[in-house]
């Protein structure tokens, strides 16, 4: 039935994060999901320097672990350039900060970090790596 769909997931994150874009597939087919939980996924490579990214990088997550799985998502190679966010450009960027704004985060939770401006980024290392951020693979970027 059509309202009774139920996605769920648990500790591992790239698990998490492909319950998301199940999710997003069956919203897209037309059903609509009555349900989803997921503990701490990853929800989107666009931006790893997020303060969860960077913090919470113990047992559930790992941070250097992104690359590991961003190269099983997209079958490529990838480097650990990614976690600097050198895999956007200063264009995409600005196209998708309305969905990763990090002036959005309380500053008690950014660790004395200070904002970076985006201008800085790799449009070769963007080619390789931009299926990640489409909502096959970063299901948070997408509108509601």
């Amino acid at each position: 039935m059509k309202q009774n769909i139920l996605t769920i997931r648990d500790l591992h994150y790239e698990c998490g994060n492909f319950a998301a874009v199940l999710a997003q597939c069956f919203v897209d087919e037309g059903y609509s999901p009555k349900s989803q939980v997921l503990i701490y996924p990853v929800l989107q490579f666009f931006d790893c320097m997020l303060p969860s990214y960077m913090k919470n990088n113990a047992q559930i997550f790992r941070y250097g672990n992104m690359v590991d799985v961003l190269s099983i998502y997209l079958n490529k190679t990838i480097t650990s350039d990614i976690l600097g966010n050198n895999h956007t450009t200063p264009k995409v960027k600005k196209q998708f900060e309305k969905y990763v704004d990090w002036s959005l985060t309380p500053s008690n939770l950014r660790d004395g970090r200070n904002l970076v401006e985006p201008n800085y980024g790799s449009e070769e290392l963007y080619e390789k790596v931009q299926q990640a951020l489409t909502k096959d693979i970063a299901p948070l970027l997408v509108d509601d």
